[in-house]
């Protein structure tokens, strides 16, 4: 579509003669005829007045004309050359946010991806470390293991005392992110708890698993939206280079 033919599209949805169409912008009606059949050129003024006339912005008028092909002649018009020109700056806005947005997808995607194969975050080898019961004050810290030596000689003393343990007696595991030493002390109500290490523990944690396909997930839209920039935005305005002549 040309300019004209937009004019003249315009003219009709308006149900204006061009009389009256030339009357609201302020030219001839020889005029108009011209720049209805492409023979003439509006300048700045003129276009201004059928913006006015048809109550429009120079976007809304230039639409069905950047469809088609924008020719070139009419960036000699100043509102359609700065239109033009602030549509490219727009357009050059929107690729850096919608790249940067792409460049950060990947980034996170990564991100998320070396939380789940180092499983650093959350560790699944856990520490097991064990306590017995609660170590009063005054006893050894390992009081659960070496009261059998410290016991008279006696049967009844012994005897009691096995009581006694076995009374005390209150079995506490725990499993630690991180190696805390072979024993150590937790303090308590009553006295402290003496750990000692047991073993290393291999767990599932299903987080690690959601970061690796979330991980997945937002690097592939990351490069999809690189790779496909152009299709999905689509140019603000033509390229010089393939406008139409």
């Amino acid at each position: 579509m040309t300019l004209g033919h937009r004019i003249k599209q315009l003219r009709q949805e308006y149900e204006l003669s061009q009389p009256e169409l030339a009357d609201k912008i302020g030219i001839e009606q020889s005029y108009l005829s011209k720049l209805e059949n492409d023979k003439a050129l509006p300048s700045r003024d003129i276009f201004a007045g059928i913006l006015t006339a048809f109550d429009m912005t120079t976007g809304q008028l230039l639409e069905p004309l950047i469809v088609e092909g924008l020719d070139t002649k009419l960036l000699q018009i100043t509102q359609i050359e700065q239109y033009y020109q602030q549509c490219k700056r727009n357009g050059m806005n929107q690729v850096k946010r919608y790249v940067t947005t792409c460049i950060a997808l990947i980034a996170v995607g990564c991100g998320c991806l070396y939380v789940n194969f180092s499983k650093s975050v959350f560790p699944e080898t856990m520490y097991e470390y064990m306590s017995e019961g609660v170590v009063l004050a005054g006893e050894p810290e390992d009081i659960f293991v070496a009261w059998r030596r410290l016991t008279d000689d006696s049967r009844d003393a012994f005897e009691q005392k096995q009581r006694e343990m076995i009374a005390r007696e209150s079995v506490d595991i725990l499993l630690l992110p991180g190696y805390a030493g072979q024993k150590f002390l937790n303090p308590v109500s009553g006295g402290s708890r003496f750990y000692r290490f047991q073993e290393p523990v291999a767990v599932t944690r299903p987080v690690n698993g959601l970061f690796g396909m979330g991980g997945v997930v937002l690097l592939i839209m990351g490069l999809l939206g690189l790779i496909f920039e152009r299709r999905l935005l689509g140019p603000a305005v033509p390229d010089r280079q393939t406008l139409s002549h």
